[in-house]
């Protein structure tokens, strides 16, 4: 966990540049938030142990959506 946060922290200085690693970092929150709700349907999982990881991923996907779908100038 703490190489993807490095990488985006990085991307995060022109994210202009760096946008395919924003894709990677949308596409990896929404692989997070599924397996959560796959865990618990399994019951491998409390409800609470998939809502606050699904509510955090929630929330760094629309930091995500900010940077990824600005305008360009």
């Amino acid at each position: 966990m703490i190489i993807p946060a490095i990488i985006y922290l990085w991307a995060a200085r022109d994210p202009e540049r760096y946008r395919q690693v924003f894709w990677l970092a949308l596409v990896e929150q929404v692989v997070l938030v599924l397996s959560c709700f796959y865990h618990r349907g399994a019951g491998d999982i409390t409800w609470a142990g998939t809502i606050i990881p699904a509510a955090i991923s929630g929330g760094l996907m629309f930091l995500v959506f900010v940077n990824l779908f600005q305008p360009r100038e």
